[in-house]
């Protein structure tokens, strides 16, 4: 039974580790740098990215420099995969970086800002509360990755203290049939649906 589980896991490690590039990818693809998110998820990607290269120095070296180098790595990282301390911490790790990855992809959508001037976007769903989601540069249509929901927006030009207000927009779900939404700032009308 124990040794049936051997080559699951190492099939199930392998799947989790193309699933999580191919969503981390995905997520990429379509934000800009601004994008919060994807800042904080490249920086985790870069930290486990480097502790997984480490790990695989560590046992290259280990394991004697006469072979091959790839040779030696794929060798040592079988040897890991081997480890039921190693495959079953990390196949746990990576279902939470993959969910989370799918968690994003599913209930957060791209909303594009087009703005006349040189504006500072902000987010207010409920009393009191101000969360920054960043700059809107004349002219440039700027993505900005926002949870689907009914969301409230302000904006202030930079340099001034005066706040304006956009009516409350509707992100609608990845699998509605609705296009992605377009704010034109200042608003004029209500926000337009791409067709």
């Amino acid at each position: 039974m124990i040794n049936n589980f051997k080559p699951l896991a190492k099939n199930v490690h392998w799947t989790l580790m193309g699933l999580v590039v191919i969503a981390y990818v995905l997520l990429i693809s379509n934000s800009n740098e601004q994008d919060q998110i994807i800042r904080r998820l490249t920086k985790i990607m870069i930290t486990t990215t480097s502790l997984w290269a480490g790990i695989l120095v560590v046992l290259t070296l280990k394991h004697g420099s006469k072979e091959k180098l790839v040779e030696k790595i794929r060798k040592g990282y079988s040897k890991l995969l081997d480890s039921y301390l190693f495959v079953i911490p990390a196949n746990i790790l990576l279902i939470g970086v993959f969910s989370y990855l799918a968690y994003i992809l599913t209930f957060y959508r791209n909303v594009e800002f087009i703005s006349e001037g040189k504006v500072e976007l902000f987010q207010s769903d409920k009393y009191d509360e101000k969360i920054r989601i960043g700059v809107i540069e004349p002219g440039d249509i700027t993505p900005f990755r926002i949870k689907i929901g009914n969301r409230h927006f302000f904006y202030q030009k930079l340099g001034d203290n005066h706040i304006n207000s956009i009516p409350s927009v509707s992100i609608l779900p990845l699998w509605n049939e609705n296009e992605l939404t377009r704010i034109s700032l200042p608003i004029e009308a209500e926000y337009e649906l791409l067709p």
